[in-house]
Formats: C-alpha cells, sequence, structure tokens
C-alpha cells in the first residue's frame, strides 16, 4: 500500500468514535467463563420484565416476533505481555440473555450488561497477487448501527458456542468459533476457505448519534480479527454473498483492490459503520 493511501485512509477512519482496547495485539483469549447468568437487584429484574413486556407488544403490532435469545456477556478484562511486547488479552465472559441486554438499554445508562461479539476484515489475493477487500451494504431492515457500508463478517456470540467445549486446552477457541460461523453466514463460503486469522485486537461500542439526535446505546465489546482466504476471485466471492443474502443481514457485496481502497473509502465516508472504521485502523496499524 501506498505511504499517501494509507495516510488518507487513517484520515478518513480516525472519527469513528468506538474505544480501542489494546495497542501491539498477541492474541484475544478467553480467560474464564461462568456458565450461569448474573441474577441483578429485584428491582432492576423488575425493570427488564416489565421493558421486555413492552418490546414484544410492540413487536406484535408490527407483526414481527422479539426474540430472546442467550448471549455471552463481557465481565471484564485482563491485560498481560508476550515476549515480542504485544498485549494479550483475556476476556472474563458469562451467560446473558438478549432481553437482559436489550432492556436494560431501554430502561436507561445507569446499569449496563456488555455483551461480546466477533467482527473481521476479510481479504483475499487474487491471480495478480494483488490483496482484495470485501465490504457489503447493511440490509435496511438490520439494525441501524450509525452506517450502512462495512466489513465482514461480523456478529454477537451465542451461549451455545460454549456447550461442551474446554477452554483450557484452547482459549482462543469460541473467539475463533464465532468469527468462522459469521463467515459462513455473511460471506457465504465455507469456513475452510479461511487459512489464517490474526487478532488486532478489542473495541468498545457505546453510546452514538445515528443522525437524529437521538442517542443509541449499543453496550458491545467486539474482538476484531484480520481474516485472510488466500487466493480467490471477484466471481467467487459474488456467488458466495448470493447465497448468505438468505440471512437478510447485507444488501450487496463490493470486493476492492487494495490500489483503489483509498479511493472507495473516500467515496463512501459517509456510509461507513464506525466500527468499520475502527477496525481499519486496527488493521492498519498491525501492517
Amino acid at each position: 500500500m501506498k505511504i499517501q493511501d494509507y495516510d488518507k485512509i487513517l484520515g478518513i477512519c480516525a472519527n469513528h468514535g468506538w474505544e480501542e482496547l489494546g495497542g501491539k495485539i498477541g492474541r484475544v483469549y478467553v480467560e474464564s467463563f461462568l456458565p450461569r447468568m448474573r441474577v441483578l437487584d429485584p428491582k432492576t429484574e423488575g425493570g427488564i420484565e416489565d421493558a421486555w413486556r413492552e418490546i414484544e407488544e410492540a413487536s406484535k403490532k408490527s407483526g414481527r416476533t422479539a426474540y430472546n435469545r442467550g448471549l455471552v456477556e463481557c465481565i471484564g478484562l485482563s491485560v498481560g505481555f508476550n515476549n515480542q511486547g504485544e498485549s494479550d488479552i483475556g476476556v472474563v465472559l458469562g451467560l446473558t440473555d438478549y432481553k437482559h441486554y436489550h432492556s436494560l438499554r431501554v430502561i436507561g445508562p445507569d446499569k449496563r450488561i456488555w455483551v461480546i461479539g466477533t467482527a473481521g476484515i476479510t481479504y483475499f489475493r487474487d491471480s495478480s497477487g494483488e490483496i482484495n477487500y470485501i465490504f457489503a451494504t447493511r440490509d435496511e431492515r438490520a439494525s441501524n448501527i450509525g452506517g450502512t457500508l462495512e466489513t465482514v463478517p461480523s456478529g454477537y456470540m451465542d451461549s451455545e458456542l460454549f456447550d461442551g467445549l474446554n477452554i483450557i486446552d484452547d482459549p482462543r477457541l469460541p473467539l475463533e468459533r464465532n468469527i468462522k460461523k459469521e463467515f459462513g453466514e455473511e460471506v457465504g463460503l465455507e469456513s475452510s476457505k479461511i487459512i489464517g486469522m490474526q487478532n488486532l485486537g478489542l473495541i468498545r461500542i457505546g453510546d452514538f448519534k445515528p443522525g437524529n439526535g437521538e442517542i443509541r446505546r449499543f453496550n458491545d465489546v467486539s474482538a476484531t480479527y484480520a481474516v485472510d482466504i488466500g487466493l480467490s476471485s471477484r466471481e467467487e466471492v459474488e456467488e458466495g454473498f448470493s447465497r448468505s443474502k438468505q440471512y437478510g443481514e447485507h444488501s450487496k457485496v463490493y470486493v476492492v483492490p487494495e490500489s483503489g481502497l483509498a479511493e472507495f473509502l473516500g467515496e463512501n465516508s459517509g456510509r461507513l459503520t464506525p466500527r468499520t472504521k475502527a477496525h481499519m485502523i486496527q488493521y492498519l496499524r498491525s501492517r
């Protein structure tokens, strides 16, 4: 990448507004996992139940169903350093569910559940050897996260990822399982296409104003990866994306060669999600 393109991309993405956790990253891993939900105080639990009933009723009126699924809460972090001077970040996780996570956002900001997910910048090399990056436009039915154009894949961790899993053997496995699952859903290719995954760090996604002045609360922690799928082509990616559209998260895919990345991001800077801007900065700093 040309130095002027590198600097241009950093300038485009500098105002992402999220908190970057960790600098030079060695690995992100699960330090411990609490296989049960935290019980909040009775007043808060009652408020969650009331808020969830309102959410269910509003969903029914609009012809949808409010689905409460198991999620994974990020309770805490620990940071150490390896022999190369890189940060090793351990995440302390526990069970939660969408009802508690979403209802607390409605009740107010004094108590928060921070759920964790994974996100990636996926790239491949074409027949000429040039790196190409995959972006996608969020479907209009997807949640508003401050933009419509993003790197793929990304998604919350489901609690079922830990079923029967011994994290002592490989504490990175739950996070890597999730990025591979989301890769299959959003890119539409088999996870066996992935030949390498590099930890880029964590970001913490808090409050933002989507443009209408209303403050949106997301309370997310995202572990970022650079996902290398080796040798591929625009045609293969577009064919995979046509299969992934069944999940309804994205409506259009873009394959962007590295030589045109700065121009593409500049032309679409107003559409980029804050998360994507943060990921791009993490990725460039890792190179």
